[in-house]
């Protein structure tokens, strides 16, 4: 759940409750995700599946393709 834990971070860091956001600006942290998960060459793909997760766990709702609502 490392993965989850830190997208969760970076979003909770920059966006507060309510904000909307979208999967381009989260695709703005694989810089800082590849530092935190060196080796990954699949950071995008974590991302998605982060989101995903954080979705379940009702962190994130998901508003239409590729836009996301903070909890």
């Amino acid at each position: 759940m490392a993965w989850q834990d830190d997208v969760e971070r970076l979003i909770r860091d920059r966006w507060k409750p309510g904000e909307r956001f979208t999967l381009a600006e989260v695709y703005s942290f694989v810089p800082e995700l590849e530092q935190l998960h060196p080796g990954n060459r699949f950071v995008q793909a974590r991302v998605r599946d982060a989101l995903q997760g954080l979705r379940q766990r009702r962190v994130v709702e998901f508003v239409e393709r590729g836009r996301y609502r903070l909890r």
